[in-house]
């Protein structure tokens, strides 16, 4: 398995299967991917020419695993990443609270500016700093934060939490 295909696994294990809470911001969701990303993408599985809930109820995992590299993955460089732990974290995080998040929430825990795009100098930065367990962890840590600021964290906040630090305990376990 590459990289890529491991932290999917964790990543779909998180997501689950068929979700439609009223209370989520993102509306019907499978495999993690919410109606609102997909008619960010014009996803349109069915071909009637727009995005509906019956796209997100027809989606499979082999095509919700191409929508998370090309749109999470790779704009994250997750693949230049030297750290699979660290990769892990981005990736989840991108997936669950947006790619733009997950690259500030990076580059603020290694001291890079917080522009929002990986780019060569957050990856230099993260070079630098070299000390993958105390990044990650600072990472989960921001993150935690920045859930218990959402507006949805009552309903959603424990389960959000679990998450990060399950997430946290695989991504310290590669190391």
């Amino acid at each position: 398995m590459t990289d890529f295909e491991d932290a999917l696994t964790i990543i779909l294990h998180h997501e689950g299967g068929l979700s439609d809470d009223p209370r989520d911001p993102g509306g019907i969701t499978k495999f993690g991917i919410s109606i609102k990303f997909a008619g960010s993408i014009n996803l349109d599985i069915d071909g009637d020419g727009k995005t509906t809930g019956e796209d997100i109820r027809a989606l499979t995992r082999d095509h919700a695993s191409r929508l998370y590299k090309q749109h999470f993955w790779l704009p994250l460089r997750c693949d230049q990443i030297n750290d699979y732990g660290l990769a892990l974290m981005m990736f989840d995080c991108g997936v669950n609270q947006g790619i733009g998040a997950s690259a500030k929430l990076l580059q603020r825990s290694v001291g890079a500016v917080p522009d929002g795009q990986v780019g060569p100098l957050t990856l230099a930065s993260i070079a630098r700093h070299g000390d993958y367990p105390t990044i990650i962890t600072e990472f989960a840590a921001r993150r935690g934060k920045r859930y218990a600021e959402t507006n949805n964290f009552d309903r959603f906040g424990l389960g959000w939490m679990r998450r990060v630090f399950q997430v946290h305990s695989e991504s310290l376990s590669t190391n």
